[in-house]
């Protein structure tokens, strides 16, 4: 399929400049003039942004797919600046089935400064997907994540984020809604190197009709790390009969004083939920939907930043 054959124009933000790739190599075309991008000696993208006195930086990566049973594989690395607030969507779209997309993301945020990402991973389709984002956030900047997918035929999403210094933070969401057959993959690490430093995680996920997910979470506290402050959850709720969900938080901490919980729940939806809409006159699939809505309500996911 050719760029021309395809309204990609529907896609680009208006309000964000956009770093574009198509089948896995940047494009210029598509892609924002004003930034000022390089690449790395690996071959990697660098993108630095500077703070903004006036506004904050809303940057789209968008990653477009219109190859069918390609291998492609990007690499970016975002430096937010001393004091920067930096917004970024990852959006990726198929066009296509049957490709292997690595993707990998590196983050770096400098002092005081504030990194949010929304993840739009939906309708990838019949594709076998891996996406690595690598986070560094120094003394009091913060690096905040909203993920939600749908799954694929493979679906791997993977969060590394270092807390180097004082009062470095992250807090991360992230939620999937899984039907036929599809499955994902859900691997996050959050390392405590600095004292006063805190860290938030909650993941919801749905699962509908033979799907399935794998979540693994890890934090590390580690022993200079005096002061930190972690949270770990992640809820699921079963719809149908048949799928299987795995949830294996994992906490290691090497200093004394902190404060650390997780906790995992995996549930059917409650029936008497369903009977007490039927009986105002609610059918049986439209009150599912009414359920898994509301579960998901927690996880803010919309393409607004």
């Amino acid at each position: 399929m050719q760029l021309k054959q395809i309204d990609i124009n529907s896609y680009l933000r208006k309000d964000a400049y956009v770093v574009a790739f198509l089948d896995g190599s940047y494009c210029h075309e598509l892609s924002s003039k004003e930034l000022q991008l390089k690449d790395q000696y690996d071959g990697s993208l660098f993108v630095s942004l500077s703070r903004d006195d006036e506004n904050e930086s809303l940057i789209q990566l968008l990653y477009i797919y219109s190859s069918h049973g390609g291998e492609f594989s990007s690499n970016v690395t975002l430096h937010i600046e001393k004091l920067a607030n930096v917004n970024v969507i990852f959006e990726q779209i198929f066009f296509n089935d049957n490709n292997s997309v690595n993707s990998f993301l590196d983050i770096i945020v400098n002092s005081g400064g504030r990194c949010n990402v929304t993840d739009v991973c939906c309708n990838i389709g019949n594709n076998d997907v891996s996406n690595k984002i690598s986070v560094a956030v120094e003394g009091d900047g913060s690096f905040n994540y909203t993920g939600f997918s749908t799954g694929a035929k493979l679906f791997r999403n993977e969060i590394t984020v270092d807390l180097l210094n004082n009062n470095a933070s992250t807090n991360l969401k992230g939620g999937w809604l899984l039907d036929t057959n599809k499955s994902i993959v859900t691997s996050v690490c959050v390392s405590h190197f600095a004292p006063n430093t805190r860290s938030n995680q909650h993941y919801k996920g749905v699962l509908c009709d033979k799907s399935k997910s794998f979540f693994e979470s890890t934090v590390c506290i580690n022993s200079v790390a005096q002061g930190a402050q972690s949270r770990q959850i992640n809820n699921n709720l079963v719809v149908d009969d048949g799928v299987a969900s795995i949830s294996k938080p994992n906490l290691k901490i090497f200093a004394d004083d902190v404060k650390a919980s997780h906790g995992v729940t995996i549930s059917n939806i409650d029936e008497d939920e369903l009977f007490y809409m039927a009986s105002r006159g609610i059918d049986l699939k439209t009150a599912k939907q009414y359920i898994i809505k509301g579960f998901l309500s927690e996880i803010r996911y919309d393409n607004e930043v």
